[in-house]
């Protein structure tokens, strides 16, 4: 209830002020305050879209690096929370099943993500690899955020997921089409500088080669993790 959220605030404030004086590890906090934002971004459709941007306004300087830095947003997020446990932030889509929503959700994500990744090549430009990269991490986002709702299918497709941010993250941030500034260079650091450059590219290749032959597989295997899901929302 609220009451039990604003001593949760008031102990958070204590635990910061704590940290102030003995340690600036704050890790833990930033990966939950990431872990809330993800979540609201996954909860979107069934949030009132102003609480939801005011909410996620207060996460803009993640990660904090300071007790100090870190105390204001995490108490604006507690505020956020208590003052929606008292009227509820719900948006249009709040009446329907939340399994339904949310499994739509990630439907929706996946069928984005396979046609951005069908069309791609070797040759593709890297803004289609880095758009593939982007709809890959929106269908992260909302798959952890029906995980608990399906919990076995999603973890399946999650951990599908993880192996391939990681393939399109090096096939997409390789800047393949652009070139080393050599201006001001030496002979030999313009040399060392387009060296890296070709094996950055060659690298690159070989993801994105590696990634186009798993694709096939992925596609099948994705496809039966929903099914699974979809007869469990029904």
């Amino acid at each position: 209830d609220a009451a039990k959220a604003w001593n949760q605030m008031a102990e958070v404030r204590a635990d910061l002020e704590r940290r102030a004086e003995q340690s600036d590890d704050l890790g833990p906090l930033n990966a939950q305050l990431w872990a809330f934002g993800r979540d609201l971004r996954g909860l979107a459709p069934v949030l009132e879209p102003g609480w939801r941007q005011s909410t996620e306004k207060a996460l803009d300087g993640l990660p904090y690096e300071s007790a100090a830095d870190i105390e204001a947003p995490v108490l604006d997020v507690l505020d956020a929370l208590v003052g929606a446990v008292l009227a509820p932030r719900l948006g249009d889509l709040s009446q329907r099943p939340a399994a339904e929503v949310l499994f739509d959700r990630a439907e929706q994500a996946t069928y984005i993500l396979a046609d951005r990744c069908r069309a791609l090549e070797l040759a593709s430009p890297d803004d289609r690899w880095l758009a593939a990269l982007r709809a890959a991490e929106q269908l992260d986002v909302a798959a952890s955020v029906a995980a608990p709702l399906f919990p076995k299918t999603m973890g399946r497709l999650l951990a599908q997921l993880e192996e391939l941010l990681d393939d399109l993250r090096g096939s997409a941030l390789g800047a393949m089409d652009s070139d080393p500034e050599l201006d001001g260079l030496s002979a030999g650091q313009a040399y060392q500088l387009g060296l890296d450059a070709e094996r950055t590219r060659s690298r690159v290749r070989t993801r994105r080669a590696q990634f186009i032959e798993r694709w096939p597989d992925r596609v099948i295997a994705a496809r039966k993790a929903l099914a699974k899901a979809e007869k469990k929302k029904r």
